[in-house]
């Protein structure tokens, strides 16, 4: 039977986010879960184009919130980065993603800055000076 519903990206980041947030289920599969449903909006905007069902910077975030959340601190870190750099990938394609912004960045930041890497906070620091050098160059959106 065909549902009376249509999800689109809200409705998939609104579950994204029970799944981060959520305490009842292991880590690892609500981390999964998050994935899955990630993967699911991508490849069914590729296959449509429809942009509702397109993932947007609040869903990459909440992914990233996610990995904050449920993995390991240093994992989470690089996994956040992982987003990013998606999203930059997806962006520079020209099919109708989000461009990586200001709030992205900042995230990403903050995923650097609860990681136990050594290198975390000069990460940090380098995605800052980024962004400082991009608005200095008349980028207003990082």
């Amino acid at each position: 039977k065909e549902s009376l519903v249509k999800p689109n990206a809200i409705c998939y980041t609104t579950v994204i986010n029970a799944w981060a947030r959520g305490s009842s289920v292991p880590a690892k599969i609500a981390l999964k879960r998050v994935e899955e449903l990630l993967e699911h909006m991508e490849t069914e905007f590729a296959k449509t184009r429809d942009p509702s069902i397109r993932p947007s910077k609040i869903t990459y975030i909440s992914v990233m919130d996610a990995y904050g959340r449920k993995c390991k601190k240093a994992k989470a870190a690089s996994k956040a980065q992982a987003s990013v750099d998606r999203m930059v990938k997806l962006y520079a394609r020209d099919e109708g993603y989000d461009r990586p912004t200001r709030i992205v960045f900042n995230a990403l930041i903050n995923a650097y800055s609860k990681s136990d890497d050594p290198n975390a906070a000069p990460q940090a620091e380098k995605i800052f000076r980024w962004m400082e050098a991009q608005y200095r160059a008349g980028d207003d959106y990082v």
